[in-house]
């Protein structure tokens, strides 16, 4: 029988090319949705889990995080 990696999740490792600083919050966010992005960022920074290329997800998901706190 053959063994199937279905369900397991890969060990997190350091990105190739991490984010060395936090970047600003873009300017057209909510109140609720730049906390998220305060709250977040920094610890996906110091774990360099998260390159230039990943910003866009991230920002989208404190969109709509800040959008469901504000309903």
């Amino acid at each position: 029988m053959s063994k199937h990696l279905r369900g397991v999740k890969p060990k997190i490792t350091a990105d190739q090319e991490p984010l060395a600083r936090v970047p600003k919050a873009p300017a057209y966010f909510g109140a609720h949705a730049r906390a998220e992005w305060k709250r977040v960022l920094p610890v996906l920074v110091a774990r360099r889990v998260i390159c230039a290329a990943d910003l866009a997800q991230v920002e989208t998901y404190c969109c709509m995080a800040g959008l469901v706190r504000q309903i």
